[in-house]
């Protein structure tokens, strides 16, 4: 009876989101209902939307209501093996480092010196997925990088097994563009360089931690306990200096893609003690391999590491909302994605979210109502789903790519809106519009750029290339190798704070980006029934 109240009360609040009448063909995407629907999933009820907080669960189940209203057909999981829903439910991992320890031991193994360091000061944990204690013996292994198709492997002839790994951030020649290393490696071996994957490398070499530096003083060493936005604002300056909260991290359960073992970094100072009395100087070898990229490993004598890291971690269960509208060919389907979580509150403030991204999501509905009203079924399904957690770290839309819901089948594209109500400061004539694709999908550029020019006041499009890129789902998208659509119509001074409100949306420009989007929707099915 209480959803029921609900509902009925959003129709009276907005009455826009009443079914258009439609006597005279599709019409392009309703902007007052998009309008609506952002006002109430940026409204102070939606509490800022975070994944797995009471917010969260209430905006699924007002997209859930959209979904049914625009007439789409549940897409999510099966209830009861019977009925579809439109949701998906999982369950994400929530951690962090509670404590940590470092002690480096100095000399013969009988009668060591040891050295005990100080977590943020001489140290901080990059990354912890679980509780660990570990001690053993410490080598470099130069960069960290293994790509022996690329003729480079810090790894080739050392034994890391049950050992710590000592490693430089970034990679050959990338402080110095006109070196020989940076001419050769740049572009095919900075993927391989962040902090991330070459832990992962550390751990599928038998390493049981990673130890990281820098040449440049205390560049690697930036303590990630908490977060703050301190951004000039329309709301009280202190009140936003008070809205610090703890920095957990999160990741989807049973992920194989996270780091098995610990991570640290060191200080310079503390990379001074570690490496005194060794062969290692940094700095001349990060000099060496600029020029010449053949790498130099090996064990530090006498020198051992004990570590330690306490990790408090919980699941938290979260949901993306999944509706269809069934296509001629069942086996295949196209997307259209937005995410619908945001920050939730933090110290009683709100993070309304507007544009980051109820305003993808008001997109959504109002893109889905117009394509159900369409006369002929599309030639796939059309599936319009709006991710959680993308805040998180891309984990609705990721999830969904590893499982997809039972007949999903072949995805042949996806679009993705994520900010599509606002402008860049420097945009004052309102014209600007980044549209990532792949550089291997050209036809979906040339989509992008036949139906910009139809428009009554064409963008000036920034058509870029999405490879090596993870600033929106359709990252989870490019990992499976589907070709995507991102659209975002810029960044602005309000991003990430309680400031994004629905009231400094620029509708007059959401308006052409979704007559954008439906028409390069429509040329993709187009190509498809080909």
């Amino acid at each position: 009876m209480k959803l029921y109240r609900i509902f009925i009360l959003i129709l009276l609040l907005f009455p826009a989101l009443l079914p258009a009448q439609n006597n005279s063909g599709v019409t392009a995407p309703d902007i007052t209902r998009f309008s609506a629907t952002l006002d109430y999933l940026s409204s102070g009820w939606m509490e800022g939307r975070e994944a797995g907080e009471k917010g969260g669960f209430m905006a699924a189940g007002f997209i859930e209501t959209m979904m049914r209203w625009a007439g789409l057909q549940p897409y999510g999981d099966v209830s009861g093996n019977v009925q579809r829903t439109f949701f998906q439910d999982f369950d994400i991992v929530k951690y962090k480092t509670l404590a940590a320890s470092v002690t480096i031991e100095d000399g013969k193994a009988a009668t060591p010196s040891l050295s005990v360091l100080k977590q943020e000061e001489d140290f901080t944990v990059i990354s912890a997925y679980k509780s660990a204690v570990v001690s053993g013996p410490v080598v470099f292994a130069g960069y960290g990088i293994h790509a022996p198709v690329l003729g480079y492997d810090d790894y080739k002839g050392l034994d890391v097994k049950n050992r710590v790994v000592l490693i430089l951030a970034g990679f050959p020649g990338h402080n110095d563009t006109a070196s020989v290393s940076w001419k050769r490696f740049s572009t095919a071996i900075e993927p391989l360089s962040s902090n991330e994957e070459k832990v992962k490398t550390a751990a599928r070499a038998g390493a049981i931690a990673v130890i990281l530096i820098s040449t440049e003083k205390d560049k690697s060493f930036e303590p990630k306990s908490l977060k703050s936005n301190t951004a000039d604002t329309a709301v009280p300056a202190a009140d936003i200096e008070d809205a610090v909260y703890e920095d957990w991290n999160f990741s989807l359960e049973a992920d194989t893609s996270l780091p098995a073992i610990p991570c640290y970094a060191f200080s310079s100072e503390a990379s001074l003690r570690l490496l005194r009395g060794s062969n290692v100087n940094p700095s001349e070898f990060e000099k060496s391999l600029s020029q010449n990229p053949v790498p130099v490993s090996s064990q530090l004598k006498n020198k051992a590491v004990r570590l330690s890291v306490e990790v408090s971690q919980s699941l938290v269960n979260v949901r993306n909302v999944l509706g269809v509208i069934p296509g001629r060919d069942t086996s295949r389907c196209v997307i259209v994605g937005a995410h619908y979580d945001h920050l939730g509150k933090r110290n009683n403030m709100i993070y309304y979210g507007a544009d980051d991204n109820a305003s993808g999501v008001s997109g959504l509905v109002s893109l889905a109502t117009k394509w159900v009203q369409a006369a002929e079924k599309p030639p796939v399904n059309l599936v319009f789903a709006s991710w959680t957690a993308e805040e998180k770290g891309l984990l609705g839309s990721a999830y969904f790519a590893r499982h997809p819901v039972n007949g999903t089948g072949q995805i042949l594209v996806y679009l993705n809106m994520d900010m599509i109500s606002r402008d860049d400061p420097s945009d004052s004539a309102h014209r600007q519009l980044s549209i990532g694709t792949r550089t291997a999908d050209e036809y979906l550029r040339q989509i992008a750029r036949d139906n910009n020019a139809g428009l009554s006041r064409p963008f000036a499009l920034d058509l870029w290339d999405v490879t090596g890129h993870s600033g929106s789902d359709y990252a989870s998208f490019t990992a499976i190798n589907v070709p995507v659509m991102t659209f975002f119509s810029g960044f602005h001074p309000d991003y990430h704070s309680p400031r994004d409100v629905s009231s400094k949306a620029d509708l007059a420009k959401s308006a052409l980006i979704l007559k954008l989007v439906d028409e390069c929707l429509a040329g993709v099915l187009k190509l498809i029934d080909k």
